[in-house]
C-alpha cells in the first residue's frame, strides 16, 4: 500500500530538520574555530606590541662574537625561541652559548634582563636577533677587517681599487704598503697603512686624514701585514729598519717587538701549520738554516720556524699575503720566485706552481676576493707594471687584468707592490 501524502511530507520535514541541524553544527564549529583564531591573532598582536628588545653591546676579538640583548618590553621571552643571524645566515643553536644576566641554567628571559650570545665567527659585518611574536632588531658590526680593495702606490700617491670600481687616493706616496683595512683607526672608513721613504708608518683614510703610527720602519724591499695575533688588538706589522725585528703597532700608536728575527717583510697572520692557531708569517733569513730571502713564520708558542723556500728579490720583495685557497682552514703563502712565476708555499716548504710563463714582477703580492666569487685571487704586478690577478687558483690559474671603473688598466710601482 503506497504511503499517504501526509506521510511523505512528514519524511521530508524530518530530513530538512536533520540537514538543518547538521548545518548548524558545522557552522557552529567553524564559527568557534574562526573566533578562536581571531582571539589568538588578537592576543599575538597585543603581545607583539608589548615585546621589545634592544642590542646593548657588541664585542668581537677576531674569533668570538659577543652580543648583549636586553628585554626592554613587557613580555617574558623564551631563550630557545630567540635566534641569531649573522650576515643573513642562521646560526645553529648548538654553536651558540647563551646566558641570561650571567646565568646559563635558565630558558626564560624576563623583562629587564639581558641575554648574551657568544659564538665563533669569521669577521662579521651585520647581525639580527629574532625573538617571539616576530620582533627583530639588527645592527652593523664595526669589526676590524681587511677590506676587499687592493692597496698600491704609484708616482703620485698611495691608492686602492676594486676590480671595476673607482680608484681611491690616500695621500703620501708609500715606499711599502700594507692591506687596506676597515675600522682600524677610524670607524666605517677604509684605511691604508704604508711606510714613507723616511721610515714612518702612516695610516691614511679615504677622506684624506693621515696619522703617523710609528717610526723607524724598513721601507725598501719590504711589505706590511695587518691583523690580530696572540690576542692582540688589531695591529699593523712592520720590520724595524735597524734591528730587522718584527714590530706590532696598534691604532693608538703602542708598539711592541713580536719577533726578534732577521726579517725583510711581513706576509700576514693565519693558521699556516694547520694546528688550529694563527701564526705570524714573514720573509727574511731562516731561523735555523739561515736561508736568505725565504718564507718563515713565528709559531703560536713564539718559536721561529723556516720553510726553506726562497722568493725572488729585485727592486721589490716577492713575498705574498697568506690565503686559504682550498677551504681546508690552513693558509698558504703565494710568492714570486726567481723566474717571475707565482707559486704557493706551505709551512713545510712544499710548493705548487701557479704560473709557468713568468708573468709577475718580483714585488709584494696580495690575496683578495677581488671579483666577488667567494674565492680568493692572487693579486700581483705584471712585468709591464700593471696590476693583474690569478683567477681560479688551483684550477685554471687564469691571468686576468684588473681594471678601474673606466675600464682602464691600473699601473702600480713594482717596488712597493700590492697589499
Amino acid at each position: 500500500m503506497a504511503p499517504s501524502v501526509s506521510g511523505a511530507f512528514a519524511l521530508i520535514g524530518f530530513a530538512v530538520l536533520a540537514a538543518t541541524g547538521s548545518m548548524y553544527i558545522v557552522f557552529f564549529n567553524t564559527g568557534e574555530r574562526v573566533s578562536g583564531a581571531l582571539d589568538e591573532h588578537g592576543a599575538d598582536i597585543i603581545e607583539q606590541g608589548q615585546t621589545d628588545i634592544n642590542i646593548t653591546a657588541i664585542g668581537y676579538d677576531g674569533t668570538v662574537l659577543v652580543v648583549n640583548v636586553t628585554n626592554s618590553g613587557d613580555t617574558r621571552l623564551s631563550v630557545n625561541r630567540t635566534d641569531l643571524l649573522i650576515d643573513g645566515q642562521y646560526i645553529p643553536a648548538d654553536s651558540v652559548s647563551h646566558r641570561v644576566d650571567g646565568r646559563a641554567d635558565t630558558a626564560l628571559w624576563d623583562q629587564g634582563e639581558t641575554l648574551q650570545f657568544r659564538t665563533d665567527v669569521d669577521v662579521p659585518s651585520r647581525l639580527m636577533i629574532v625573538t617571539e611574536h616576530g620582533v627583530t632588531v639588527s645592527a652593523e658590526i664595526t669589526a676590524f677587517r681587511i677590506a676587499s680593495a687592493i692597496g698600491y702606490t704609484d708616482t703620485d700617491a698611495t691608492r686602492s681599487v676594486d676590480d671595476g670600481q673607482p680608484v681611491t687616493q690616500y695621500g703620501t706616496t708609500g715606499q711599502a704598503v700594507g692591506p687596506v683595512v676597515l675600522n682600524f683607526f677610524t670607524e666605517r672608513e677604509t684605511e691604508l697603512p704604508s711606510v714613507t721613504t723616511g721610515g714612518d708608518v702612516v695610516i691614511a683614510t679615504a677622506s684624506g686624514t693621515q696619522s703617523t703610527l710609528a717610526t723607524g720602519a724598513r721601507a725598501d724591499n719590504s711589505r706590511l701585514g695587518a691583523g690580530r695575533w696572540q690576542g692582540s688588538d688589531p695591529a699593523v706589522f712592520f720590520v724595524n729598519s735597524t734591528t730587522q725585528d718584527i714590530v706590532r703597532v696598534t691604532s693608538n700608536g703602542s708598539t711592541a717587538t713580536v719577533g726578534a728575527v732577521e726579517a725583510q717583510g711581513v706576509s700576514g697572520v693565519g693558521d699556516f701549520d694547520g694546528d688550529g692557531a694563527a701564526e705570524l708569517i714573514y720573509g727574511g733569513n731562516g731561523p735555523v738554516n739561515q736561508n736568505s730571502d725565504s718564507v718563515n713564520y713565528i709559531d703560536d708558542d713564539g718559536t721561529a720556524v723556516g720553510t726553506g723556500q726562497g722568493y725572488g728579490l729585485s727592486a721589490g720583495i716577492g713575498l705574498g699575503e697568506p690565503g686559504d685557497f682550498d677551504g681546508d682552514g690552513t693558509v698558504r703563502v703565494p710568492i714570486v720566485d726567481g723566474s717571475n712565476n707565482i707559486i704557493l708555499v706551505n709551512s713545510t716548504g712544499n710548493t705548487v706552481a701557479l704560473t709557468s710563463s713568468g708573468p709577475a714582477a718580483k714585488s709584494p703580492i696580495a690575496t683578495r676576493d677581488v671579483d666577488d666569487d667567494s674565492e680568493p685571487e692572487v693579486m700581483f704586478i705584471n712585468t709591464s707594471g700593471n696590476i693583474n690577478y690569478l683567477d681560479d687558483v688551483l684550477g685554471q690559474n687564469t691571468v686576468e687584468t684588473l681594471t678601474d671603473a673606466q675600464g682602464d688598466t691600473v699601473a702600480a710601482d713594482t717596488d712597493a707592490g700590492v697589499g
